[in-house]
């Protein structure tokens, strides 16, 4: 383990390059079994990439609108531009760091950087960020156990498996909204044991976000913008389910994309590289379907495309950093060449 500043957090780089040798060798193994085949990126034509990127650019766009309503609702004024290119960083960062939620620290930080949100609450923005994934993870799951109701039979999911599910959901979205509600401050956890240690520390946590901020529009609005995201989402891999012949109705695709994503998210290799094509192989294999793998294999590069622009929102600012370094340091030079000026002045008169 380094150090890079003296109190910083060490950097454990052992765990960290562990996790991108695991997804290669996931990939590999993928590779080996003819679960994907890279080959298939051939057969992408025109008009196969032109509607992808439509889809892949309706969900980029209702992503950004989404956390700007909820920002907005919380009092900070960021626009649609600028939240869409916040989304693209935490892109970025998520394709090349392990776990999504590395991408939601990157567009934090921008978003503190922003000078419209730079008086604005800190804890207030975190939770705001926390609203944004929480909502689209629940509709996400509320889409795919919809789905699965519906087809159930055809996905092979037991009557016990699929009321589990319900139930599951429906008791976390009552805990949710019941955090929403309460004043944490006033919660007392019992005990000093390490699950007491964790259950304090997360309620303080949760306090000092304030998730009540948001009126009822909003989240209604949200979770609307939230459904069109993730159906957008589910079309774009259909597309491609469809285009490889995986023998998957669109019902059952919509089943079982969002607990593929869901399994994509897991945080054992950078962007959830091979985790999320072996989870997709599987769901696939459940309901007698092939080509789960080379599917979002397929899906994943343009769900990974605005990260092109979070690249650019990153030069850019590292540009900008820099003049602004250089700029600082030029008048710095001049606040100490300035008095040295006048003082040659007077003496030159004199």
């Amino acid at each position: 383990m380094t150090k890079s500043r003296a109190g910083t957090k060490p950097i454990r780089w052992p765990s960290f390059l562990a996790r991108y040798i695991l997804g290669c060798l996931i990939v590999y193994w993928l590779i080996r079994t003819d679960s994907i085949n890279l080959a298939v990126v051939g057969l992408i034509d025109f008009r196969i990439a032109v509607t992808a990127l439509f889809f892949a650019g309706v969900q980029f766009i209702l992503a950004g609108w989404r956390v700007r309503a909820l920002l907005k609702s919380a009092g900070i004024h960021v626009g649609l531009w600028r939240c869409s290119a916040y989304n693209a960083v935490g892109v970025f960062f998520s394709i090349f760091l392990p776990g999504g939620i590395s991408g939601d620290v990157a567009r934090a930080y921008y978003f503190w950087k922003c000078d419209t949100a730079r008086d604005a609450s800190k804890a207030v923005l975190l939770g705001t960020l926390l609203t944004d994934r929480v909502i689209g993870s629940t509709v996400m799951i509320l889409i795919g156990l919809v789905a699965c109701t519906f087809v159930a039979g055809t996905l092979g999911i037991g009557k016990f498996f699929l009321v589990a599910g319900w139930v599951a959901f429906i008791v976390g979205g009552l805990v949710y909204l019941r955090l929403c509600r309460a004043d944490l401050r006033r919660w007392s956890i019992p005990g000093d044991g390490l699950l007491s240690s964790i259950l304090s520390r997360a309620t303080s946590l949760l306090s000092n976000m304030d998730l009540r901020s948001h009126s009822r529009a909003t989240i209604a609005l949200s979770v609307a913008l939230s459904f069109g995201i993730h159906l957008s989402m589910i079309v774009l891999i259909f597309l491609f389910s469809d285009l490889l012949k995986s023998g998957l109705s669109l019902w059952q695709v919509m089943g079982l994309a969002p607990f593929g994503l869901l399994v994509n998210m897991v945080p054992l290799s950078p962007g959830g590289l091979g985790i999320g094509e072996q989870g997709f192989q599987s769901l696939f294999s459940l309901a007698g379907g092939t080509q789960g793998g080379n599917t979002f294999l397929l899906a994943r590069i343009f769900f990974s495309s605005p990260a092109l622009l979070g690249l650019a929102v990153l030069v850019q600012s590292f540009i900008s950093a820099h003049r602004f370094i250089r700029l600082n340091e030029l008048e710095a030079t001049l606040e100490i060449a300035a008095p040295q000026t006048d003082v040659d002045r007077g003496r030159a008169d004199k």
